[in-house]
């Protein structure tokens, strides 16, 4: 079942993709040397997520990944990761706390393979990849793209990024639904070394689609069918040497021609508490405005106006905790286990008050994973 959302940290899916890029460090910040992995890593996850409401659960979600990163020969590596997710619950037909979840039963698979394919010259490396993803009602294939340039002393990475996404949708509840949404992506981004104890990243990216981009599972949802998208994202680490502890800070700014704007602070903490043995607490904090055509109330005054009851669009404020715990089982396996908890709430905005009438939502998610170094 596809779920459309303002900011891709607020659907199930989006939010299992997230977990498990952080879990595997695919989202942590790139080493300055433009070289290939000098061993082949293999990463199997599983990550149980549930959300629900004060009226009960809504969507579970069962995902299952495994990643992979391979040296091929002494100038190229390939990257591939292959995830099947099983989803359950009821659809949030229009979901704010006039009119609750629909209460239909949804179950839908989807199945997710990306593979890029890496090639290192001096300092510089460049990347081309395809991913798909496949659902019931919601096809996805994307071509990106992606280029690296290490300065001489190494001590600063240029990142240039781009993808082509074609989406195809559809509905169960209307076999004559096909519709498409076609969208195009780029990032700019500079990673730093300031010491070498620290690390800084920033990057920049904008997208901009075109196409079907209302809810199919939501009653008389009609949005615009155009959006463009500015994302900042800067993430700093600093090591202390002793006790031996990491500190990963991150901001995000979100902003789009739908009148939505989001911010997000993150704060994470890698300790050591016995041999072989860490332990990471994090949290984060989220807040959005609502885009202009949200409305609190239903029906819409008039029908066939741009209209949307989705809480995804409205003004709240969310906090995500978590929990993770590591271990070295030998010098190349190490396995982990993360819990974290997300509440969301109207009157958690940052600024201004939120949308009257959301009621608050929370999500657990738990995860397993293993990961060994093949040399």
């Amino acid at each position: 079942m596809q779920l459309t959302a303002p900011d891709a940290a607020t659907t199930p899916g989006a939010i299992s993709c997230a977990l498990m890029s952080a879990a595997l460090g695919l989202a942590s910040i790139a080493p300055l040397a433009a070289t290939p992995p000098d061993a082949t890593q293999v990463s199997f996850k599983y990550l149980d997520y549930l959300d629900y409401s004060i009226e009960g659960r809504r969507m579970h979600v069962r995902e299952p990944l495994l990643y992979v990163h391979a040296p091929l020969g002494d100038n190229y590596s390939l990257e591939a990761s292959a995830i099947i997710d099983t989803m359950s619950g009821a659809s949030p037909e229009f979901h704010n706390s006039l009119t609750g979840a629909s209460g239909k039963d949804v179950r839908d698979e989807r199945h997710a393979f990306d593979l890029k394919l890496h090639r290192y010259f001096h300092r510089t490396a460049v990347a081309v990849g395809v991913a798909t993803s496949n659902e019931f009602d919601y096809t996805s294939q994307t071509l990106n793209a992606e280029v690296q340039q290490a300065t001489e002393d190494q001590n600063t990475l240029l990142t240039l990024g781009w993808s082509r996404t074609l989406d195809d949708i559809g509905s169960a509840w209307d076999d004559y639904l096909q519709e498409h949404r076609r969208s195009s992506e780029y990032l700019a981004g500079v990673t730093q070394v300031i010491s070498p104890v620290a690390i800084l990243q920033s990057n920049i990216s904008y997208k901009a689609s075109t196409g079907f981009h209302d809810d199919p599972y939501k009653a008389a949802d009609k949005r615009p069918d155009g959006r463009h998208q500015f994302i900042w994202l800067t993430r700093y680490n600093q090591h202390f040497p002793t006790p031996d502890m990491t500190l990963n800070l991150e901001y995000r700014y979100f902003q789009d021609n739908w009148d939505i704007r989001a911010h997000t602070l993150g704060a994470a903490l890698t300790m050591p508490i016995t041999q072989g043995w860490r332990l990471k607490p994090s949290l984060r904090y989220y807040s959005q405005s609502a885009a202009y055509f949200y409305s609190d109330t239903f029906p819409p005054k008039r029908f066939g106006r741009l209209y949307s009851a989705d809480y995804r669009l409205g003004s709240f404020g969310a906090v995500t905790a978590g929990l993770k715990l590591s271990h070295d089982l030998d010098r190349d396996t190490v396995v982990d286990v993360a819990l974290e908890r997300y509440e969301q709430k109207s009157a958690w905005r940052w600024s201004g008050s939120g949308s009257s009438t959301l009621e608050s939502v929370y999500a657990r998610s738990l995860m397993f994973g293993i990961t060994h170094f093949f040399h």
